[in-house]
């Protein structure tokens, strides 16, 4: 998907197309087109999810790019033209300060699938667009720790164990949602006898205005008049 916007970028809303296509202009102006990464496009080796790769003309990490164009009045024709790259694969071996749970999916609702230990080293693969959960391997299975990229990034700078840092890491696809978790029903608690009832001697239970009743020589009950 492509779009096109008056003025200055960012600006999105005058035409889109689903394809790279051509946009008919008939007013001269400023005009912004900008591209997504969230699609899939085409290469000589077939369709690639343009995720997995990053913006190199304009460079950025977002997952829009833009390019602001002016077009002069009488007919022209304008090529704009977008780069993207695939991204190397890129792991950071990161020490887990404390235990961690690994979920199922990058969401706190989605069940812990692992539990990597304080001491272990653990490869970081990829990273959400919008959030602070990453993807790693753990024990063979793939799952979701919540970890903020300066923290990843200052134990890999006291480690100097590798070049690159958070924002060299691809990013994941968008996951599945978990179901939301069914509160457990509450325990059933014993209740305190109340009223007449609570008072196990006869001083208090007259004082409160009951009835002390003797059911044999060995118990007697506080009851209402």
């Amino acid at each position: 998907r492509v779009d096109l916007g008056p003025g200055p970028c960012p600006s999105t809303g005058l035409d889109h197309k689903g394809t790279f296509d051509t946009f008919n202009v008939l007013t001269p102006g400023i005009y912004c087109v900008s591209i997504s990464r969230n699609q899939s496009g085409q290469t000589a080796a077939g369709d690639v999810n343009l995720m997995k790769g990053i913006w190199v003309e304009p460079r950025t990490d977002e997952v829009l790019a833009y390019k602001t164009i002016e077009l002069e009045s009488g007919p022209q024709d304008l090529e704009v033209h977008f780069f993207w790259d695939r991204f190397e694969p890129v792991t950071l071996f990161y020490p887990v300060p404390e235990n961690i749970n690994c979920r199922r999916g990058p969401d706190i609702v989605c069940d812990p699938l692992k539990i990597p230990l304080a001491g272990e080293i653990l490869p970081i693969i990829a990273r959400d667009v919008e959030s602070e959960w990453k993807q790693t391997s753990y024990e063979g299975e793939l799952c979701y720790v919540y970890l903020p990229a300066v923290q990843i990034d200052e134990a890999l700078a006291q480690t100097a164990s590798s070049e690159f840092r958070t924002e060299d890491l691809p990013f994941f696809e968008t996951q599945p949602s978990c179901p939301t978790p069914t509160p457990a029903p509450p325990e059933h608690q014993p209740t305190s006898p109340t009223g007449c009832a609570q008072y196990t001697d006869q001083r208090s239970c007259i004082a409160a205005k009951c009835n002390w009743f003797k059911v044999n020589d060995t118990t007697s009950l506080c009851i209402p008049y």
